[in-house]
């Protein structure tokens, strides 16, 4: 027997242990579709690097589905909240608005004091700099 028919027969027994598994796990209350028993039934005709190229590809796409699903959940919840939130201020602000006329009144009626500022006191560094403009000044003029 050459080595690629030894090849082919522990391919092909390998192929019954995994179907055996396989119808096992299917007897043992586990319902399948008819689409994944097609697609596992393909899968394993597959050769290594066949196989290991789909199950990185499926293991990226159901993680990013799985993220478009929570992504979607957390907005919806996060909408929600701020429903619920809106719903709460104008609740407080209705419980806490001032209705009675006699609270407003006495707000407009508030006296505001004129404030009028002084000119500071010139600091004799002030003045000292004064004194050299004027100067400078008769200097450029004279």
């Amino acid at each position: 027997m050459s080595d690629k028919e030894n090849t082919n027969e522990h391919v092909d027994d390998r192929h019954e242990e995994q179907g055996q598994e396989h119808a096992d796990s299917h007897s043992e209350g586990h319902q399948r579709s008819e689409a994944y028993e097609q697609a596992r039934t393909q899968f394993d005709d597959l050769g290594t690097e066949e196989k290991a190229a789909f199950l990185v590809e499926s293991i990226i796409n159901t993680v990013a589905d799985g993220l478009k699903e929570v992504t979607e959940q957390v907005s919806e919840a996060f909408k929600q909240a701020c429903e619920k939130a809106e719903e709460e201020a104008r609740k407080y602000k209705e419980e806490f608005s001032c209705d009675d006329d006699s609270d407003t009144e006495a707000d407009d009626e508030v006296e505001v004091e004129e404030v009028t500022e002084e000119p500071a006191a010139e600091t004799k560094s002030d003045k000292a700099s004064d004194k050299g403009k004027k100067k400078k000044k008769k200097k450029d003029d004279g």
